[in-house]
């Protein structure tokens, strides 16, 4: 039997840095180590470079930095789809989220004594699930086109739906930060430019038919 729940899950939100403490390392000299969301111990570009085979949706990236904002992490992780506002049951099947992490940030609060290591939000974040798993239904109604793509801003990230992908922008300059961020995307493959428009993704898309099988 699925795990029943009343409210409806949220979009996807921005991710943040966890400062850890590596226990054996503090001992022998205090070290510290960053960690973040999924793979993050891989270096940035062994992860675009594994990426680069990646079969499912198009993944979006910004290349190697943004402005003055190097690409300090590129994280996974697997989540469930967010399909309509009212979830009956918690799905069952799995899609990888991906984090495209430019920029750092200095980690503070936390308790080590509660397990919670100090955190911070980085300046800049791509962050993208196959188009299944997050609709306009539930992200937010569509409105200015961006790329030839709907697009939805809620306060605190640009939602852009695609043909494949759903990618949503994070960033410290709001809407219009998010906006000059969204004419700098382009496809980790090579196959759709920053001159080029993105997928446009279909009316069935958009209102939520779709479901997501486990990948």
């Amino acid at each position: 039997m699925g795990y029943l729940i009343a409210h409806w899950q949220p979009p996807p939100k921005r991710a943040a840095l966890v400062l850890a403490l590596v226990l054996a390392a503090a001992a022998a000299g205090g070290a510290l180590a960053f960690i973040g969301t999924g793979r993050g111990h891989d270096s940035p570009t062994r992860r675009l470079a594994q990426l680069r085979n990646y079969r499912g949706n198009e993944l979006f990236y910004l290349g190697d930095s943004a402005g003055s904002l190097r690409l300090s992490a590129v994280n996974s992780d697997r989540v469930p789809p967010s399909y309509t506002k009212v979830v009956q049951r918690l799905p069952s099947a799995r899609v990888p989220r991906f984090d495209f992490t430019y920029g750092d940030c200095t980690p503070t609060g936390g308790s080590f004594f509660e397990g919670e290591g100090p955190s911070c939000t980085p300046p800049l974040d791509v962050q993208q699930v196959p188009a299944c798993a997050l609709n306009a239904q539930v992200a937010g109604r569509a409105h200015r086109r961006v790329r030839g793509v709907p697009t939805h801003w809620d306060g605190d990230g640009l939602t852009l739906y695609t043909a494949t992908t759903t990618i949503t922008i994070f960033n410290d300059h709001g809407l219009t930060g998010a906006l000059n961020i969204a004419r700098q995307l382009r496809s980790l493959d090579g196959h759709i430019t920053t001159t080029q428009p993105l997928p446009p993704p279909t009316r069935y898309q958009l209102e939520g038919h779709q479901r997501c099988n486990s990948t």
